[in-house]
């Protein structure tokens, strides 16, 4: 009697090897994009928060917090991807009637994070509004191109300085570095 010796043959091992490393790349694809996606969540909450603290500011003083543009929360980078400081004059006049966002998480390949509070020259618009009033843009950015930013009153710039609202749901996109820009337009009362 001949005894057969059982056990995988090498076609077999590799088989499962492959679907084994197929499995990995979906799951390693999937997870980067939950993480994304839940970092934009986390900075599209922060800047509706910013925003509502603004509004919220400028219904009871009439105004809003400061002329000068920065850092609404502790660093951020600006509309070129350049580092700044905060702004301790609009965080200060944001506490006043609530609690500003701290930070965002960086976006894209890292070059842009945090909220930039940038105040218009002076006959700015937006939608054609505010040549007599402040405009003020707030700007945000998330990861992945096309993003929907996440609130409503989304800018971009026609000319010179008038802004109108964005026809898609985010303001422009950056495919070199996989960010997308949200301006959101602010008009003082």
């Amino acid at each position: 009697m001949r005894k057969t010796k059982s056990g995988f043959t090498i076609v077999e091992l590799l088989i499962v090897i492959v679907v084994i490393g197929i499995l990995a790349a979906i799951t390693i694809v999937a997870y980067n994009g939950i993480q994304a996606r839940a970092k934009n969540t986390s900075t599209i909450s922060a800047a509706s928060q910013a925003i509502k603290l603004i509004r919220t500011y400028d219904a009871l003083s009439g105004t809003f917090p400061t002329t000068s543009s920065g850092c609404l929360t502790n660093t951020c980078t600006d509309y070129s991807g350049t580092a700044t400081s905060p702004q301790t004059n609009l965080i200060n006049n944001l506490k006043t009637v609530g609690n500003p966002p701290t930070s965002t998480p960086t976006a894209g390949n890292g070059t842009y994070y945090g909220i930039w509070y940038n105040t218009r020259p002076d006959g700015a618009t937006f939608d054609g509004n505010g040549a007599t009033k402040r405009v003020v843009l707030l700007q945000y950015w998330l990861t992945g191109l096309a993003q929907d930013c996440g609130v409503a009153d989304i800018a971009i710039q026609a000319t010179g300085e008038a802004w109108q609202r964005s026809t898609n749901k985010y303001s422009y996109s950056y495919s070199a570095s996989n960010t997308t820009a949200c301006w959101v337009g602010l008009i003082s009362s």
